[in-house]
């Protein structure tokens, strides 16, 4: 239904009110095949949501690290944080498994950030 829609001419970055493409609710969803989709049809991949989040940071309730690699790989920014000043680790420490959490810190996100209340992933974790 995807590529119909998509071949039919619908806007592959077009954001709803809180500023999500449909590349959030893939991921979130973990639905390879229509995030590969995405991608080929030229999605953004750093496009962030009214809380300074991207796709990437949907991937924080995955038990494995499919899907952060296929996005890292394709461009995601592992080092950006929301306006909260928190990234892709602080979600993954509370929500997602141990080998998420290792990728994203094999992959370069930082260990020792603080956010802007102080807290740091060891909190989260």
């Amino acid at each position: 239904m995807v590529r119909l829609l998509l071949d039919l001419g619908a806007c592959v970055n077009a954001r709803t009110g809180t500023g999500q493409s449909a590349l959030f609710s893939a991921t979130k969803r973990a639905e390879l095949l229509i995030i590969e989709l995405l991608i080929e049809r030229g999605v953004d991949i750093n496009l962030q949501d009214n809380s300074g989040k991207s796709a990437l940071f949907k991937t924080d309730g995955h038990s494995d690290d499919t899907i952060a690699r296929l996005l890292v790989s394709k461009g995601a920014d592992i080092k950006e944080r929301d306006t909260h000043g928190r990234n892709v680790l602080f979600y993954a420490a509370r929500y997602g498994g141990y080998p998420l959490v290792e990728y994203f810190i094999r992959a370069g996100a930082e260990v020792l950030l603080r956010d802007m209340d102080g807290r740091t992933v060891l909190h989260e974790a």
